[in-house]
C-alpha cells in the first residue's frame, strides 16, 4: 500500500476540520475511507498536528464547522456576522437591544 504524502494527509485533515463527512472527503481527495479514519484518529490523539491550529482547539473548530453547516452558513458568512457584531458593540448596541435599534 502506498504511503500518503504529508500534503494529502493535511488536505484530509482540513476537510475533516471544516465539517465534511468521510464520504465527502473520500470523493474530494481520493483517499480511502480507512485512511481517513486513521488520519482522524491521529488528529484526535494529537499525533497529527495542523499548523496554526492548537491541538486543544481541534474539537471546538470541528464543532463550529458542523454547527455552521447545519445552519447552512459558510465560514465567510460567519466572519461577516462577527464583524457586524463587533461593529455594533463599538457603537454601544448590545444584541438584546438590536430590535429596538433596527
Amino acid at each position: 500500500m502506498k504511503e500518503l504524502t504529508s500534503t494529502k494527509r493535511l488536505e484530509v485533515a482540513q476537510y475533516y476540520l471544516l465539517g465534511h463527512t468521510y464520504s465527502d472527503i473520500e470523493a474530494r481527495t481520493g483517499v480511502s475511507h480507512g485512511s481517513i479514519v486513521n488520519i482522524v484518529r491521529e488528529i484526535e490523539s494529537g499525533d497529527l498536528t495542523i499548523s496554526g491550529t492548537p491541538s486543544d482547539q481541534v474539537d471546538n473548530f470541528r464543532q463550529l464547522s458542523l454547527d455552521l453547516k447545519k445552519k447552512g452558513l459558510e465560514t465567510s458568512q460567519a466572519l461577516l456576522g462577527i464583524s457586524f457584531f463587533e461593529r455594533l458593540q463599538g457603537l454601544g448596541i448590545d444584541p438584546e437591544s438590536l430590535g429596538t435599534w433596527s
